[in-house]
Parts: C-alpha cells; sequence; structure tokens
C-alpha cells in the first residue's frame, strides 16, 4: 500500500506544476492564449471565424504557410470540428455552431518535420 500512496502523492504534485504556471491569458491580437511545447499558441473566435496564431518562446509569430490542424469546439452540448487552413499569419476555419458561454476548444496544429501541437482552451 505504501509504494501506492507515494506514487499518488508524486503524480498529485506533478499534475499541479502546469496549474502553478504563470503567464498572459491574453495573446497579442486579443484571443486565449494557451502553452503547447516550446510554442504559445492563440486562438481568437469572432462571429463564426476561428483563427489560431502560433508564437516561438520569444513571442515571435511563427509562419504557418506549411501548416495544418484541427479545431475541436464544445458548446452547449454540441461539438464540431474544423479543419484550418493556413491564411496570411494564422490557420483558419469557419464554424456552423453558435457561440455561447462556455465554450472549449481543443487546438491541434502540425508543422513539418514536428510533433503535433495541441492545446486546451476554455472561452468565457
Amino acid at each position: 500500500m505504501r509504494p501506492f500512496a507515494l506514487l499518488s502523492l508524486i503524480l498529485s504534485l506533478v499534475l499541479t506544476i502546469p496549474a502553478l504556471a504563470h503567464g498572459p491569458e491574453q495573446g497579442p491580437k486579443g484571443g486565449k492564449l494557451a502553452d503547447s511545447g516550446a510554442y504559445h499558441l492563440e486562438l481568437l473566435v469572432q462571429g463564426k471565424q476561428a483563427s489560431v496564431y502560433l508564437y516561438d518562446s520569444q513571442n515571435k509569430p511563427v509562419k504557418l504557410n506549411a501548416a495544418a490542424g484541427s479545431l475541436l469546439i464544445l458548446v452547449g452540448g454540441k461539438q464540431e470540428t474544423l479543419a484550418l487552413t493556413p491564411k496570411e499569419e494564422a490557420l483558419n476555419g469557419t464554424m456552423n455552431l453558435e457561440l455561447g458561454r462556455g465554450l472549449k476548444a481543443v487546438v491541434t496544429i502540425n508543422l513539418p518535420g514536428e510533433k503535433p501541437l495541441q492545446a486546451r482552451l476554455a472561452l468565457d
């Protein structure tokens, strides 16, 4: 029983460390910011248009012209998955769902030659 208790304690400490990380919640474009690996993702939703911006560890924009991605939206008990395609400096997609309070999103970005990036965000 003792090894299980020790393992539980270690896991609870390790899993709470990301919650203690403190950084800006709003990105340069005014969207919600989240960390993913060595990058920062920014999700901006305006009307039915969703845009995802990517920044390096120095908060400099990363070119996304060869990237692809997806955005899973959960709102009001409904879900929708958008294919994100590069346009200008972001990955963009158009939603069919109506926005509402409690919107949650999972962003996945595929950069050539790198592991996929993923972040979970909650928009109020």
